[in-house]
């Protein structure tokens, strides 16, 4: 094997084998590394040479740091093949099975990181639609590595036989509700559905819905019906809870439209963690933590701020201890006056959200990127570091004067105080939709306290978000059938609920006001009542709804004279019935009581059987909104079945 050759690769060993082809781990000839080759023979069905020439089509335009590289794809022979990156490590999955359960720190580390991935993959327009365990990678260095795009979804493109309407594609542990209901009509609402999946596996070691593709496991994810991540581990993370049931809700518009806040959360509780030479080291040690002892990162990480003073305080015990002097620490700040004032500068960014924004502050996205630039490096050579930090939200309430009763309220979004090294730096801001970008110098701290314009004794940055302006956008209303797609515009009526409540759609003049938060009603005969709440963000343009209108069933009421017949409708012995809500429903046997059954409108035939023996079938036509009743008469000496409506 070591002297073979697959084009201009060279193959060191055959890492994996299987029906459809095999993976090699080869030398890259001009790179001088390891690389893995997936082979693929031609020979195999069409739709998976598709998937396989898909994976690497989306992949080759990936150049993330937590997406698997793609180097090369190409046929030879009768094969086709991808050069991909080689990892040396273990995936997600495996690491699960050999830790049982990931402790919350580390399991945070790495699902953020899974995120990023993933995230850059969304704003290229790729859905991944098999998140899962088995499809991460992490290595021995602590890298993390998302790959396998084989069933990917390009939003911008047609599936065309890929992926048709109808068509299951995933793996059903991890699959949402409308990912089983149709693979093609999704975005990345399901992928985030199936993060949620993999991270309540990462810290209980159990999947939520364990079953495949049976009856009683796709009732239980269609309702949302799993055993909450607390009753596994005790004294789980409030961000966990809190991330697991949103991005697992059941319903797609309850979940997080973003990976973005998910990323945001879980760098406050990661705030220790600040560089990616810091995550990655953290992540190599979890891997490399012997087995059979405690992990270190079952300890919760605290505030920079709380563990910034306990600091402070050892220093200054230290300081009372050699030199017999109490000293009372009275800011966070006097461990670095009093050993690094000549090097160190204070900083604190500050965004000022005016009380009636349209968002709560915990809810406005804002993300600080600091470049320092070192002249200290060695050989006088300029050395960039960054430093990326989440801005935390803060609410005061004023209490009211004596000649108002009102109380104020004033939110910001804050880095508290930060430490750095004094110099230079460059600061690039996103702040919702907007960028910004400045440079400034950082004075060192006993400059800083010196300069009476700088009562906190730091340099403070403050940028100011507007209140949106009251500029109405165009909404435009795509109203249709949830089963036939018929478009249902000009029979539905459509309400609004804004700040002087529910009104008809017309007094609208099909806009609505930018910066506000709305609920949308739509009224169909025959169909459920719709609701859906829309925020008009301060940079959109417009505001297209698509929206699924489900038909009221009808009812089918069953009465017989004879108990344990068979009951099938168009042959088939259950169905998946209901209302608004719908699961797997046997029709099961007669009895004396009406037996009554939730159906779609259409056409049904009806089918009562003895013992395999004796049957009738009728036709019937099942109207929306109203009952159809069938009695059903059995003769025993006769032998015979009869059905009237």
């Amino acid at each position: 094997m070591a002297d073979k050759m697959i084009d201009k690769y060279k193959i060191v060993s055959v890492v994996g084998e299987g029906g459809m082809g095999k993976v090699y781990k080869a030398i890259h000839p001009t790179l001088k590394k390891h690389i893995v080759i997936k082979r693929l023979s031609i020979s195999t069905a069409k739709t998976l040479s598709e998937r396989f020439k898909r994976e690497a089509n989306v992949m080759m335009g990936f150049r993330h740091e937590n997406i698997i590289s793609v180097y090369d794809h190409f046929k030879h022979g009768k094969s086709y093949f991808i050069v991909m990156e080689h990892i040396d490590g273990i995936s997600l999955e495996d690491l699960i099975d050999k830790k049982k359960k990931i402790p919350p720190l580390a399991a945070a580390l790495i699902f953020r990181e899974i995120c990023r991935g993933l995230q850059y993959a969304h704003h290229k327009g790729v859905i991944h639609r098999d998140i899962k365990p088995d499809n991460v990678l992490i290595s021995k260095n602590g890298d993390v590595k998302l790959f396998d795009f084989g069933i990917a979804m390009v939003e911008a493109e047609a599936d065309k036989e890929l992926t048709k309407t109808g068509v299951v594609m995933g793996t059903p542990s991890y699959m949402s509700p409308e990912q089983i209901k149709d693979a093609k009509h999704v975005d990345k609402r399901t992928d985030i559905y199936s993060m949620g999946i993999m991270l309540y596996q990462m810290v209980t070691g159990k999947k939520p819905y364990p079953g495949g593709f049976s009856a009683e496991t796709i009732h239980k994810i269609t309702k949302g019906m799993y055993v909450k991540p607390g009753k596994h581990v005790s004294k789980l993370p409030g961000v966990f809870k809190k991330v697991i049931k949103k991005t697992m809700h059941h319903k797609m518009n309850k979940r997080y439209a973003d990976l973005e806040h998910i990323i945001s959360l879980f760098s406050r509780f990661l705030k220790k963690y600040k560089t990616p030479s810091e995550i990655n080291k953290a992540i190599k040690e979890y891997l490399h933590e012997a087995p059979g002892k405690e992990s270190t990162f079952t300890k919760i990480p605290r505030s920079s701020g709380r563990s910034l003073m306990l600091k402070v305080a050892v220093a200054a015990l230290v300081l009372v201890l050699a030199g017999g002097a109490v000293f009372l620490v009275s800011s966070s700040s006097i461990f670095y006056e009093l050993f690094s004032g000549r090097d160190m500068g204070a900083l604190e960014l500050k965004i000022i959200v005016p009380d009636n924004y349209y968002k709560d502050v915990s809810e406005v996205y804002a993300k600080a990127v600091l470049t320092y630039y070192d002249e200290a490096a060695e050989k006088g050579e300029e050395k960039l570091i960054k430093y990326e930090y989440r801005l935390s939200p803060v609410t005061n309430v004023i209490p009211s004067n004596s000649k108002s009763k009102t109380e104020k309220k004033e939110q910001f979004l804050t880095t508290h105080a930060l430490f750095l090294p004094a110099g230079m730096y460059d600061l690039e801001l996103t702040l919702e939709n907007r960028k910004y970008c400045t440079a400034f110098s950082l004075n060192p701290l006993d400059l800083q306290k010196q300069n009476p314009d700088t009562p906190e004794k730091r340099k403070i940055i403050q940028f100011n978000i507007q209140t949106p302006s009251e500029d109405k956008i165009p909404v435009f209303h795509y109203v249709k059938d949830g089963i036939t797609g018929v478009s249902l515009n000009d029979q539905v009526e459509i309400y609004y609920k804004g700040k002087a409540g529910w009104a008809d759609w017309k007094y609208a003049e099909e806009q609505l006001y930018r910066g506000r938060v709305y609920r949308i009603r739509y009224v169909a005969p025959s169909y459920y009542t719709r609701e859906v709440e829309v925020t008009i963000e301060n940079q959109m343009d417009s505001l297209k709804l698509d929206i699924d209108m489900i038909k009221k069933p009808g009812k089918l009421v069953l009465t017989s004279n004879a108990e344990g017949l068979e009951i099938l409708l168009d042959n088939r012995r259950e169905d998946y019935l209901g209302g608004k809500a719908k699961s797997f429903v046997e029709f099961g046997k007669t009895t004396k009581k009406d037996k009554t059954f939730l159906l779609e409108e259409r056409d049904y035939m009806v089918t009562i059987k003895k013992n395999d023996e004796v049957f009738s079938n009728y036709r019937v036509k099942i109207t929306s909104d109203s009952t159809t009743r069938l009695s059903i008469s059995y003769n025993e000496k006769q032998k015979s079945i009869n059905i009237t409506e």
